[in-house]
């Protein structure tokens, strides 16, 4: 199971830009075509023209922006969290194939009719056939990539063949759109609108670059080995790498990196995963990974001493910075393990202030970290709460699901707006809990949640 960072906003300052310089940056970055169209003077033509190449302009800026997106660039998700940097990336790329789609039907003008004094083509379209096959080849493309990610899970594919169909793919449409939009383009032919093209396809091309060459080669460089494997609980399983030689990496507890169990750091098969050691633990680091797809199927199985390969540290699901008299902690299945990180870092640094843990599951073999919660219990004010949903008979704790009952108790404390919310769990989870929180007058910005999800 994948995680990925998420908190609500007006928490602490990390790495990255605040979201509503981004937001500025990115709204800037869309208009400037459309300035530079502007600045030609043209003489306009009739509305739903105008309409269609402003829909050609954005939808081509938007497609570059996109690069940057899914770029894993902390500059532009660290505050915001890589899920919904991901989320933006994916309603942006719904948008764009929007645009893309009603583009052409838009023209109302005559095509490859020039008027000998129309010379700056109000009146009439030039689309050459090396465009048009490249403007129908961009057009069929985009959707197909837009729905294939948008409901991947639905479709019998690998993740890393989903991967490698989605990245060759956009460098198509994106190569495509590019001839289409300056053989044919009537307010691309400038030498300013071309220039500010050119700038945006050389820096998604740096960006697929960095991905796919820069980042492996740095990965090679620092590359780790696995020490331990052990089980954690049920179909779950702890991995433990430590760096060959000191590596400089660094983390947060609660944050996560990309895990790559592997020869080589080339290729795809990287998936990102909580870690559940304290950054007191280093140079080593610990992931616990539950059994629950193609790639951690196996997870079992790895061999000590084999290579591995991270990219991070990414999220901000931490409490550095934070002002709090106690923290409530309340995790679903395997969204504990970051949990797992603060708790250990909070009792190596003799944190004082309270920790409740309301920790669900479906039965009581699939509980992890049993006797390190027992153990940091010793040393923390620390009050745990096992629920679950299928007990055994001679259960004692709580039962059922992280419900508002089972929530209640969490939150009898005096002044509990003055306490932090840490929630990590499947979505469905979240989707619950949250609204309970906030009902009960929780502020949204002492909630912190992070959600499972692929990326």
């Amino acid at each position: 199971m994948n995680i990925t960072g998420k908190h609500s906003k007006g928490s602490f300052i990390t790495d990255g830009l605040p979201p509503n310089l981004l937001i500025f940056c990115y709204l800037s970055l869309s208009s400037i075509p459309l300035f530079l169209a502007a600045l030609q003077g043209l003489p306009l033509r009739a509305l739903p023209n105008e309409f269609a190449s402003a829909f050609g302009l954005l939808g081509f800026t938007w497609m570059l922006l996109s690069f940057l997106l899914s770029g894993r660039f902390r500059t532009i998700s660290g505050r915001i969290g890589i899920d919904k940097t991901m989320s933006l990336h994916q309603l942006m790329a719904i948008v764009l194939g929007v645009l893309i789609l009603l583009h052409p039907y838009l023209y109302t003008l005559s095509i490859n009719n020039p008027l000998p004094w129309d010379t700056t083509r109000q009146f009439s379209l030039l689309l050459t056939i090396p465009a048009f096959i490249s403007g129908m080849l961009a057009w069929v493309l985009l959707p197909t990539l837009v729905i294939t990610a948008v409901f991947r899970d639905q479709f019998p594919f690998r993740y890393e063949v989903w991967r490698w169909f989605h990245g060759i793919g956009a460098a198509v449409v994106v190569l495509a759109s590019a001839h289409h939009v300056l053989e044919v383009g009537r307010y691309s032919n400038s030498t300013l609108m071309k220039g500010f093209w050119l700038a945006l396809i050389a820096l998604a091309s740096l960006t697929l670059l960095r991905s796919y060459l820069i980042l492996p080669l740095l990965q090679k460089r620092r590359s780790l080995r696995v020490i331990n494997v052990s089980p954690a609980a049920t179909k779950t399983w702890h991995i433990t790498v430590k760096p060959d030689k000191n590596n400089g990496f660094k983390f947060k507890a609660g944050q996560f990196a990309w895990l790559k169990l592997k020869k080589n750091p080339f290729g795809l098969t990287e998936h990102p995963f909580s870690i559940s050691s304290a950054p007191s633990d280093l140079p080593q680091l610990r992931f616990t990974i539950k059994e629950s797809g193609d790639f951690t199927n196996n997870i079992g199985t790895t061999l000590e001493n084999s290579r591995a390969y991270i990219d991070g540290p990414h999220g901000h699901f931490i409490i550095d910075d934070q002002e709090f008299d106690g923290v409530v902690m309340i995790a679903g299945g395997i969204g504990v393990a970051p949990m797992i990180s603060i708790i250990r870092e909070m009792a190596q640094q003799n944190d004082p202030r309270p920790i409740r843990l309301l920790y669900g599951n479906r039965i009581e073999s699939q509980i992890a970290f049993r006797d390190e919660i027992e153990e940091a219990a010793q040393k923390l004010k620390l009050e745990v709460d096992y629920i679950l949903s299928e007990p055994p008979s001679n259960w004692e704790g709580l039962t059922g699901f992280i419900d508002a009952k089972n929530i209640e108790k969490s939150l009898a404390m005096p002044i509990p707006e003055k306490w932090l919310y840490l929630l990590c769990g499947p979505p469905v989870m979240l989707d619950h809990v949250i609204p309970i929180l906030e009902l009960s007058g929780i502020p949204k910005n002492r909630i912190l949640y992070e959600k499972f999800s692929y990326l």
